[in-house]
């Protein structure tokens, strides 16, 4: 165990030293996109007649949602490896599980994700200066909701990239899966609002991983009431993330081959 244990932090290692290469061209893409989303529903919206308080609440929505957009390129470049190259052969021929080898993939995706997303929370104070109040921050709730969060996008990356057949279907990620989810899954309203529009649609949301996502930022950055308690979203992520890697795992061992 310890030499698979070993051989996994190494090739976390390795992969983590390559992912930050470009970390400053990935955080100045994300950080214009963030910008610019935050001044509109910030400050443009708001003169349209919504609440002063709606900016701060899809600010907070951008932080943790950014992610499920990047979870396109991923699943691409894990199916054109999957389709020519096939270099994560090389990986699974080490003393190392399968399943150890498709985590440390979710890990360095997560990691990455982690990564990219704290500036967010300094580039919201600057734009939204005291309507967003680190005092407000439950830290320890944060910091786990972040982490569920992130895994969660990670294990939906790859769990994409071992159903979609080809590049040739890629197109069909976005309007498939992820709009759908992004659309219903509580960016632009929260979960009250809809169970106040019909109790149906409030108990079809529940279904989308993604309510849990934003319901369980929100709680733990701008305060419990009016959310879903934040240790329901969490432990929900947890079981959204098993359910994946398992359905993942079982995928991925077909297409490469693995016994």
């Amino acid at each position: 165990m310890n030499v698979q244990i070993n051989t996994f932090l190494q090739i976390l290692k390795k992969d983590i030293l390559q992912s930050t290469r470009d970390y400053f061209s990935k955080l100045f893409d994300m950080g214009l996109v963030f910008t610019t989303n935050a001044l509109v529903f910030a400050y443009f919206v708001p003169m349209m007649g919504s609440s002063s308080s709606y900016g701060p609440f899809i600010v907070v929505g951008a932080i943790c949602t950014f992610p499920l957009f990047s979870a396109i390129g991923r699943a691409a470049e894990m199916i054109m490896d999957l389709q020519a190259d096939r270099t994560i052969t090389h990986t699974l021929i080490l003393p190392i599980k399968p399943s150890l080898v498709f985590f440390e993939i979710v890990t360095n995706w997560t990691l990455n994700s982690i990564m990219l997303s704290l500036p967010l929370f300094v580039f919201a104070k600057i734009i939204l200066v005291n309507k967003f109040l680190f005092s407000q921050i439950h830290f320890f709730q944060l910091i786990m909701m972040m982490l569920a969060a992130h895994f969660f996008f990670a294990f939906l990356s790859l769990f994409l990239s071992s159903i979609i057949k080809g590049m040739k279907n890629m197109g069909s990620i976005y309007f498939r899966y992820i709009n759908p989810m992004f659309m219903f899954g509580c960016y632009f309203f929260s979960w009250e609002g809809s169970f106040k529009l019909s109790k149906v649609i409030g108990y079809l949301v529940l279904i989308n991983p993604m309510t849990y996502v934003l319901e369980g930022t929100r709680a733990a950055i701008m305060g419990q009431s009016g959310y879903i308690n934040v240790w329901i979203c969490f432990f929900m992520l947890c079981f959204f993330n098993a359910l994946l890697f398992g359905f993942t795992v079982r995928n991925l061992k077909k297409r490469t081959d693995c016994v």
